[in-house]
């Protein structure tokens, strides 16, 4: 009906890049070197075993070596988290369970986006949570993932450089 074509999340400059050039003619992808580098470090082998809220790395990587876009993005992340939490307790205190796995859902895409494995987590388990029912159970991931993102937010704010992270 009109579709031709999508980007499934986490997004990543290489394969919006691809799928551009898909319907507009083939151009060789500046991105290329950097879409390998992604997928290998997204291989189970290649993730530490010691885990910073967010991979700034990967990130940047993902997002066309661009220090500055990734930060923009973050802001934006950071600054609807806090919407999305209200609205995650709301469903809660409601028993609303598909609009508290509908927010945990958009949660899980964003920290993806980010490259923030341990809050796409904890937001994947908050939706499963949800999708079977379990909302006294939700109730308290909900609760960690409050005090996970408070400390992801602080670890952002601190982050100066990338040596630093």
């Amino acid at each position: 009906s009109g579709m031709s074509d999508y980007i499934s999340k986490p997004l990543r400059a290489a394969d919006f890049e691809r799928i551009v050039e898909k319907w507009i003619g083939h151009r060789p992808s500046r991105y290329a070197a950097i879409d390998a580098d992604e997928t290998a470090a997204t291989s189970p082998e290649s993730r530490p075993t010691t885990q910073k809220p967010i991979d700034i790395s990967r990130a940047v990587s993902r997002m066309g070596n661009s220090r500055e876009f990734f930060e923009e993005v973050v802001h934006v992340f950071l600054g609807h988290v806090p919407t999305l939490l209200a609205e995650a307790h709301a469903a809660c205190a409601s028993n609303d369970a598909r609009r508290l796995e509908a927010v945990a859902h958009s949660l899980m895409g964003s920290a993806a986006n980010v490259c923030a494995e341990s809050t796409r987590a904890l937001a994947e388990q908050l939706e499963k949570m949800a999708r079977n029912g379990e909302l006294e159970a939700a109730h308290a991931v909900l609760l960690d993932l409050d005090e996970h993102l408070g400390k992801l937010r602080d670890f952002m704010l601190g982050a100066q450089t990338e040596e630093e992270v």
